[in-house]
Formats: structure tokens, C-alpha cells, sequence
């Protein structure tokens, strides 16, 4: 049984080229749809997206029998049972652990992943709508996108280093393990969140396919972003309340904690995106199609992305100089500096899209470095956790530059009353926001600045919103 063990590991190592092969997948799809139609087509096309969670599946699946059968050979199982340990003990001992919670987080978005693929003509989500088939299959095609980006993504977030570690064959007595049903109510509750994020998911992907040409705006992620933004929240304000009647933060702690630290950062790094998505993105679409796009659109590019990298790298030093390692303000500058780089690379490089041909949106150059600024983030946080100081402040930068850009460009469609609304919004919220996170303890910094950003990302939706379309 030693080799159960080594074969979840594999199996989840082929998950990983799966997610690869769904991001390329519609390629795929394009050639073989081009072709004659052959029987296999379809089972093949079929295969590719159901691969992530059949081979999740079958890795949980030999993980939990090591546990029934007390397989001592796994490392997994002889750390955490006793050798005489009984039936409901080995249940609950399968699903202790954040190997255990992780394969369940991943059970239930690929599981919802495969099926929406599979099904997606016959949704109930769809009946309303005039999409054509076309139009459904450029929406798989973004889902498989987004959805292998994702699964890779959170097989390097989540996932230990060394998931099924091979042991010696002797239990080294047991841990004292929680009651079964509180063990079981956090596996389902991490199936559930997976389910959630696969929802998320499929919004992002209507969003970015323009669903509102189908149904009014009913697509566009109003309410997934929030709800899957919400463990989130209530975490950081465990955090407030812990960091507010202890003399240590615990949010500082848990960022430099050696396991918890890049698991933590993902989970508020893909929250955000979900919560950029409901708010920042769906303001700039809205702000495209009412507002247009002026002449010089050099200057809307550059106040943009001007004050986009203003905000995020003053928030961000205030942010990391209440860390406990950082002894002053020159090394808070360092550090910062160190953590809007990479994000502001992942920008630089999303400008470069219209030169691959990506530039069907207004302002492509803009949409690229938006849209690669927020969309790394869960990446490198993962990579690098200190690096979820810059979330606010993306959250921010990019909402506003919705309706920055179209005010810094000369465009006959922007009034002075929006002109000046603008201005005035934007100058408040970077002064607020600013003056929010100067001083306080990380933990309370973080829950008062995502707070804070929260809001301040639905003001531009707002606004562009009262728009009329033109």
C-alpha cells in the first residue's frame, strides 16, 4: 500500500497539466470543430474538461482508504492515528488536516467546473437569454480559461509542498483529533466554498463574454464576489478583535507563520478578485459602453495608471510599517517597494496584450494592465504572502481609474458635472484611505482598509451608472 501515497501525488501532479491543457483546450476545440466531425470528438473535448476533478477525485480517494485500512506506510495516517484507532476515528482522521480541507476545496470547484461545461446550454441561468450557439461556445471556451487558470493556481496556493509523504510503517501514537462532525463540517464547508468559487468563476467568464448584450446586466457577478468575499471578512475580524485585547498582532504573525502564511494571503487575494470583479470591472465595462473612449487617449492611460501606482505603493509602505519585523520607515519603503513590483510587472505586461492581437476593448493598453495588476495578485501572494498589503489598494486604484480615464481624456460625452463628481470622489477616498491605514496595528489596518476599499469600489459603479447611454 506504500505506493498509494506516491500515486495520489502523481495524480495530482497530472491535475496540474490538465488545468494547462483546459487553458489551451479551446484551441483544441477550434481545430476539431474545423475538422469533420468524428465519433471521438466529442468524448475527447468531454475528457479534457472532467480531467481536474477525476484525478482529484481518485488522489482523495486512495488518501482515504490509507486511513480505512490504517496504511501506516503513509506518513499522513501514521501522524495522525493510533494503531487500534476505530472506525469513526478513521473517518475523522481523513478528513483532519489542510491536505484533507484543501482536496475538498478542490473537489467541489472542479465538480461544478465540469458539470456547468458539460451542461451549459441547459442551464436554468440561460433560459431567459438570446445567446445563440456561437455564443455559448465562445462562454466555454472564456470558463475553460478562467477555469484552468484557476485550478492551477489553487494547486500552488493551497497545496503543502509535500501533500502524501511516504512514512515508515509505524503509527507514532495519534493526534488528539476533534469530534468527527466538527472535522466533517469543515471538510463540507470547504466543498461548499469550492462549489461557490466555481460559481464565481462562470460569472467572471459571462462578465468578460459581455453577457449583458444577452440579459440586461442580470449576468454580471453581483452578488458572488460579495458572498465568497465573506470569509474572508469575518477572518480579518477575528483577526481586529484578537489583534484589539492582545498585546501581539495576529495578522502580522500569521503572514510571516511559515505554514499558514501563503494560504491565508490566497484566500484574501482570491476573494478580492471575485469582489474586483463585481465592482471594478463591471464599472469599467458600463463606463466603456455609456462614455466611450475620447481622443488623447494617452492621457487617460497615464492619470489611470498614474494614480493607480500612487495608491497602491503609498498604501502599502503604511500598510507593511505596522508589521512587527519592520523597525522603521526606511525599511517599510524597502519592503513595500519589494511588493508593488511584482504586481506592477504582471500591469506592464497585460499592456503588452494588444500586441498579440488582444485589442477588441477600448483602451486595450489599459484593460491589459488592469486586468493582469488584479488578476496576479493570488499568485504572487501565494509566492510571496506579504504581498496581500497591496490588496486595498488595487482594489481602489483600479475601480477609480474607471472613471479617471474618461475625465483626463478630451471626450464631448463626459459633462463638468461628472468631471467634478469624479475629481472630488476620488481626492476624498485616497485621503480617507490613506489616513485609515497610517497608524493602526496590521490587523486592524488590513479589516479597516478592505473595508474601507470595499466601498470605495462601488462608488465608480455608481457613478457610471447614472450615466445615460449616449
Amino acid at each position: 500500500m506504500a505506493a498509494g501515497a506516491t500515486v495520489s501525488e502523481l495524480l495530482f501532479t497530472i491535475s496540474l497539466f490538465s488545468g494547462m491543457l483546459l487553458v489551451v483546450s479551446p484551441l483544441i476545440h477550434k481545430k476539431l470543430q474545423a475538422s469533420e466531425p468524428a465519433q471521438w470528438h466529442r468524448p475527447l473535448l468531454r475528457t479534457v474538461d472532467w480531467a481536474p476533478f477525476a484525478f482529484a477525485f481518485l488522489a482523495w480517494g486512495l488518501d482515504f482508504i490509507a486511513f480505512m485500512t490504517l496504511d501506516f506506510e503513509s506518513a499522513r495516517v501514521a501522524a495522525i492515528l493510533p494503531e487500534n484507532a476505530n472506525f469513526f476515528h478513521r473517518i475523522s482522521g481523513a478528513l483532519h488536516g489542510w491536505t484533507s480541507i484543501t482536496m475538498a476545496f478542490l473537489l467541489g470547484f472542479s465538480l461544478y467546473f465540469a458539470y456547468v461545461l458539460s451542461s451549459i446550454q441547459h442551464l436554468t441561468t440561460f433560459e431567459s437569454s438570446e445567446m445563440e450557439k456561437a455564443d455559448y461556445i465562445r462562454l466555454s471556451h472564456n470558463l475553460r480559461r478562467w477555469g484552468g487558470w484557476m485550478w492551477i493556481l489553487a494547486l500552488y496556493g493551497l497545496m503543502p509542498n509535500d501533500p502524501f509523504p511516504l512514512g515508515d510503517g509505524i503509527s507514532s501514537g495519534g493526534i488528539e483529533l476533534a469530534r468527527l462532525g466538527q472535522n466533517a463540517a469543515m471538510w463540507v464547508a470547504m466543498l461548499l466554498f469550492g462549489l461557490m468559487t466555481g460559481i464565481g468563476v462562470l460569472q467572471l467568464a459571462l462578465l468578460m463574454e459581455r453577457a449583458d448584450r444577452f440579459h440586461d446586466s442580470e449576468y454580471f457577478p453581483n452578488i458572488i464576489g460579495w458572498l465568497l468575499t465573506i470569509p474572508a471578512a469575518s477572518f480579518l475580524l477575528v483577526l481586529f478583535f484578537q489583534g484589539t485585547f492582545s498585546s501581539y498582532d495576529p495578522m502580522g504573525m500569521l503572514l510571516l507563520d511559515p505554514l499558514f502564511d501563503k494560504r491565508i494571503a490566497f484566500f484574501f487575494a482570491m476573494g478580492l478578485m471575485f469582489l474586483y470583479g463585481t465592482t471594478a470591472l463591471r464599472a469599467h465595462i458600463i463606463s466603456e459602453q455609456r462614455l466611450r473612449v475620447g481622443s488623447q487617449r494617452w492621457k487617460g492611460l497615464a492619470g489611470g495608471i498614474g494614480h493607480h501606482v500612487f495608491i497602491v505603493w503609498l498604501s502599502t509602505i503604511m500598510l507593511a510599517r505596522q508589521l512587527p519585523n519592520v523597525e522603521n520607515l526606511l525599511g517599510a519603503v524597502w519592503l513595500g517597494t519589494m511588493l508593488v513590483i511584482p504586481g506592477f510587472i504582471a500591469g506592464l505586461l497585460g499592456m503588452l496584450l494588444p500586441i498579440a492581437g488582444l485589442d477588441d476593448r477600448p483602451r486595450p493598453e489599459f484593460w491589459g494592465f488592469r486586468i493582469l495588476q488584479a488578476l496576479s495578485l493570488p499568485f504572487i501572494a501565494a509566492w510571496m504572502p506579504l504581498a496581500i498589503l497591496t490588496a486595498p489598494g488595487i482594489l481602489i486604484g483600479v475601480s477609480t481609474s474607471a472613471i479617471i480615464a474618461p475625465i483626463c481624456e478630451d471626450n464631448p460625452r463626459v459633462g463638468n458635472r461628472f468631471r467634478f463628481d469624479t475629481k472630488r470622489t476620488v481626492i476624498i477616498a485616497d485621503l480617507i484611505f490613506l489616513l485609515l491605514v497610517i497608524y493602526p496595528p496590521a490587523a486592524i489596518g488590513m479589516v479597516v482598509a478592505f473595508a474601507f476599499a470595499s466601498f470605495v469600489a462601488t462608488l465608480p459603479l455608481r457613478m457610471v451608472k447614472r450615466v445615460r447611454p449616449s
